[in-house]
């Protein structure tokens, strides 16, 4: 998503200037998408019938709880890729490092009041830009050979910000007699849901459910002007080849 938000700054930029404002090192978000996947395909391969939720959009999430509580039961038991991540940088850094989010959705920020354990804040991009604006640091001014983010570039994880970018990566580790639905904004996944809490004996579904229409790439706090969804697609998918 950072790329939609920042689209003419390259990894190095952005790991040097995060850098250059403190912190000791930088990863992309996407790895903890990927270890999601992993965990979300071995629970839908054990799973019985019935419709599954996923859990990556803590506004969907928040949404089911008060709305549709029926579908609790439905949300998959899997830590959302931002706290995935968070989880793996603690295990490399030890529990008592502090961790920082940038991204383009305010629903971070509940995920972090309600784990403060993982997640010591969740900032927006638009902090962000706040921070280097009042430092006098700018993106330019970096060299594009810097070191990029810690444990390299994500794979298929850098597709989960975009409406269905969940899904292919669960295909082929997942169960074939699973059917796949993406849903995005909170209108559609509530007509879509709603009384629909049981399927037929034997029906796995599970439902990839963004808050925000195309995904996280159309977050609320992502600027217009950015790269289009077709953009988007070309630069992740040339990034995993």
């Amino acid at each position: 998503s950072w790329e939609n938000r920042f689209p003419h700054v390259s990894a190095a930029q952005l790991s040097a200037v995060l850098r250059s404002l403190g912190f000791a090192g930088v990863g992309e978000t996407a790895v903890g998408a990927q270890q999601a996947s992993a965990q979300i395909a071995k629970f839908m391969r054990e799973a019985k019938s019935g419709i599954f939720i996923s859990s990556a959009c803590p506004s969907v999430v928040e949404f089911v709880k008060r709305h549709m509580p029926e579908h609790i039961p439905n949300i998959v038991p899997v830590l959302s890729p931002l706290l995935s991540h968070c989880t793996m940088l603690k295990a490399q850094h030890g529990n008592d490092c502090g961790v920082v989010f940038f991204g383009p959705c305010v629903s971070k920020k509940v995920e972090a009041d309600l784990h403060p354990d993982l997640l010591d804040i969740a900032l927006t991009f638009d902090d962000l830009q706040a921070w280097l604006d009042a430092s006098g640091i700018k993106f330019e001014d970096v060299p594009d050979n810097a070191p990029g983010f810690d444990a390299g570039s994500a794979e298929e994880g850098r597709l989960y910000p975009m409406e269905g970018g969940m899904i292919d990566p669960l295909r082929a580790p997942a169960a074939k007699d699973i059917v796949y639905v993406r849903l995005s904004g909170l209108t559609n996944i509530e007509r879509t849901l709603r009384g629909q809490a049981t399927l037929v004996e034997g029906g796995k579904v599970f439902v990839e459910a963004l808050a925000c229409r195309n995904g996280c790439i159309n977050g609320p706090l992502m600027h217009k002007g950015g790269m289009n969804l077709n953009e988007l697609a070309h630069i992740a998918f040339k990034r995993l080849v």
